[in-house]
């Protein structure tokens, strides 16, 4: 290889790391972790070095029929997991979702029982019948309702080994390695 070749050779591996980190990878990496966490409201779980089950909803436990059926956190219109996005901008991919309950499902928490929310339960009662918006509608005014962890979105061993796959193949491809 000539000098000339040789430089021409480093300037073309440089254009392409660039883009690389500026697009490809970030654009790789936001789909690889959308896809993860989608894949965690499938396996009813989050994966991590192995999976770590979801605990049972009120509703498979009390429920019957199409409703016991489902995994915990998926409603018949799978309205959290389908909210789960990607974006991605140079040197960085982001996975998120902008329900206003996604966190406290993802990171579980307390919630006050409000009138209001005494008020639906007992409608949605009457609606259904359900023994789980019974169960829900006489609690108390002002007690609490523990919604436990089922992390669908967060730091893990296996994604993180997906994004070090991507990298290193884009990195082995622009390199001719």
């Amino acid at each position: 290889m000539t000098p000339e070749q040789f430089l021409h050779e480093n300037q073309r591996i440089e254009r392409e790391l660039q883009h690389a980190f500026e697009r490809t990878i970030p654009l790789k990496l936001s789909v690889a972790m959308e896809e993860f966490a989608k894949d965690n409201f499938r396996r009813a779980g989050f994966e991590d070095n192995g999976l770590t089950p979801w605990k049972t909803t009120l509703r498979q436990s009390l429920g019957k029929g199409e409703d016991a059926l489902r995994t915990p956190l998926l409603s018949r219109e799978s309205k959290l997991m389908n909210s789960v996005q990607h974006r991605y901008t140079p040197y960085k991919a982001t996975v998120y979702n902008d329900l206003d309950y996604a966190d406290i499902h993802n990171q579980g928490g307390r919630i006050q029982i409000t009138e209001r929310m005494h008020k639906f339960f007992w409608g949605k009662y009457d609606e259904t019948k359900s023994e789980m918006y019974k169960w829900l509608a006489l609690k108390p005014v002002g007690s609490f309702i523990n919604i436990p962890k089922r992390q669908f979105i967060g730091n893990s061993a296996t994604l993180n080994a997906t994004i070090e796959g991507i990298i290193e193949a884009e990195i082995t491809k622009i390199l001719k390695i």
